[in-house]
């Protein structure tokens, strides 16, 4: 099965359909989950490798905007972190890697910040997060900034990017997004969230974070960084119905799981 298959199974309209759908998929690969229960939603979570502290978190929400099936937001990044398990089930790493599938990420993050109360954040040493890693040639990663996370985590991701053979894009925060790696920068965590988009964008998103980060006053400013990153390639279906399955290309998905497999075995030490 490819990982975009496993996108046409997950991106469904309704809620419910995407959580079973996602069990499903688990259970048929013979793959041990954890659910968490909280108010509001479930998480759930596959634990790889040794059992200890240290592990590294993969993850990725399931949940999508009302009425929409959320293809790029999010199943394209479900699909990866299922891609994920797969490969570590076969080649298990040195050090424990949790995968974690969040609920409720579009209604303030809730599924991930109920997941750091409820479990901590001591035992997790990186989190590499997924947001629309089913489109675009190009990964960036986000909010990359000065003091935000250590210089060796930033290491680690460009040492990723390069194993991978693609460039390394850091970036600020983009306007108008953000995902569940914020509950656990919150705690001080190294975390960042990887997406990917075309290189033509990558202009425009520059351009809006500059209108942000203007010392000139302008009310206007955030709906002219917003207006710009909506019109990239990969921002047009955000959060609307067009954002379906049949656009998604495997070869996106491929990459984004390279990368992450890259970071996982720069962050653990093995190749």
């Amino acid at each position: 099965m490819s990982l975009k298959d496993l996108v046409y199974k997950i991106a469904q309209k309704q809620a419910k359909t995407r959580r079973k759908n996602l069990i499903r998929v688990l259970e048929e690969k013979g793959i041990t989950f954890t659910a968490h229960h909280f108010p509001g939603g479930r998480n759930y979570f596959v634990d790889l490798g040794p059992k200890g502290s240290h592990k590294t978190v993969v993850s990725s929400h399931y949940d999508a905007i009302s009425g929409t099936k959320g293809a790029n937001d999010n199943s394209s990044s479900v699909a990866v972190c299922i891609g994920v398990i797969d490969d570590l089930l076969v080649n298990p790493p040195p050090k424990g890697v949790r995968v974690i599938f969040f609920d409720t990420e579009e209604t303030n993050l809730t599924g991930s910040k109920a997941y750091c109360r409820e479990y901590g954040v001591t035992d997790i040493s990186a989190v590499l997060n997924m947001e629309l890693v089913g489109r675009g040639n190009t990964p960036i990663f986000w909010p990359i900034v000065d003091g935000l996370q250590s210089e060796q985590f930033k290491q680690k991701l460009q040492n990723a990017a390069t194993l991978t053979g693609v460039e390394y894009v850091p970036k600020g925060r983009p306007p108008y997004l953000g995902g569940d790696q914020d509950s656990f920068l919150c705690y001080g965590v190294d975390a960042v969230c990887l997406s990917l988009f075309e290189q033509t964008d990558l202009a425009l998103l520059d351009k809006a974070q500059r209108i942000l980060n203007s010392e000139h006053e302008d009310t206007n400013s955030d709906y002219k960084a917003i207006r710009l990153l909506r019109s990239t390639k990969i921002m047009q279906d955000y959060h609307s119905r067009r954002d379906t399955p049949h656009k998604i290309s495997e070869s996106s998905l491929q990459l984004a799981k390279q990368l992450v497999l890259s970071f996982i075995s720069q962050k653990q030490g093995y190749s």
